[in-house]
């Protein structure tokens, strides 16, 4: 199966866009939610939430590219060729 060069476009902007969110998003959501009043202060608990989310995020997209490149290879060591890249 070949794949198309569209298709490879749109997962790559995809992905760079995936990983600007993740960049992002902690820093708003503690500006956001940043409180003006200094009785009740969210942020810490906040941040490490955030921090711990991405963690747990991280770990399934390096388990999955393993995965992945571990099928791949199995897939093109039998000699496939449904798998082309």
């Amino acid at each position: 199966m070949k794949i198309p060069k569209s298709l490879l476009l749109l997962l790559s902007t995809a992905f760079v866009g995936l990983l600007i969110a993740s960049l992002i998003a902690p820093k708003f959501m503690a500006w956001y939610f940043q409180s003006p009043v200094t009785v009740i202060d969210c942020t810490p608990v906040l941040n490490w939430s955030i921090r711990n989310f991405l963690l747990c995020q991280l770990w399934g997209a390096g388990f999955g590219l393993v995965l992945g490149a571990l099928i791949a290879y199995k897939a093109k060591g039998r000699g496939d060729k449904n798998i082309e890249v």
